[in-house]
């Protein structure tokens, strides 16, 4: 049975494409069977997946989506229709919250199943960081407990591979993606409900 992870937001620069890249490079690296389905037209992730290693496709276990930046793109609205679990990433910034907030309302009116809520792109050093619960309240989804820090090595591994990372920063992924694993697990056999 596949199971359908699509990372979702319907503005660009939230790090939607670098998530789906780290998250897929991360299970394929814990041996899972992977594969990729880009709906964005701009096609960042499956340049992106030859470096990674990740299979284009749908052929995985598990097919990570990474959607177009436009909510009412045809591809973004089904793959919020039909996956298994939304990830609707966002930063904690209060302009990339309005349109994050929008498209929650979106995903609310197209599907029923489990969405997240993942921080992106957080930096620890500032007042939104520090406000990132309070922030978190104004989505209707639960949060992730891990969040994923600014780090510059992330656009560096979409260069060099999952293997550039620093071990921390890979263990910084590898907790979110735990996280997920963990959520899909415990709603098995099917996550949606």
């Amino acid at each position: 049975m596949t199971t359908r992870i699509a990372f979702v937001n319907g503005k660009g620069g939230v790090g939607k494409t670098t998530c789906s890249m780290l998250f897929a490079a991360a299970m394929l690296d814990a041996r899972q069977s992977i594969s990729l389905d880009d709906r964005d037209p701009q096609q960042s992730a499956t340049n992106a997946a030859s470096i990674f290693g990740i299979p284009v496709g749908t052929d995985g276990n598990i097919v990570i989506v990474d959607t177009a930046p436009a909510i009412t793109h045809p591809g973004t609205l089904n793959a919020i229709r039909t996956a298994d679990l939304v990830i609707l990433v966002t930063t904690p910034s209060p302009l990339d919250l309005a349109t994050t907030a929008a498209t929650a309302q979106r995903i609310q009116a197209e599907r029923n199943g489990p969405t997240r809520l993942l921080f992106n792109l957080v930096q620890t050093n500032n007042r939104f960081f520090n406000d990132m619960a309070e922030i978190a309240k104004e989505i209707p989804f639960p949060v992730f407990k891990n969040y994923l820090v600014r780090r510059t090595a992330y656009q560096t591994a979409q260069l060099y591979g999952w293997r550039a990372l620093p071990p921390m920063h890979r263990e910084e992924v590898l907790k979110a993606a735990a996280e997920m694993a963990e959520l899909l697990m415990s709603d098995s056999p099917t996550v949606r409900h």
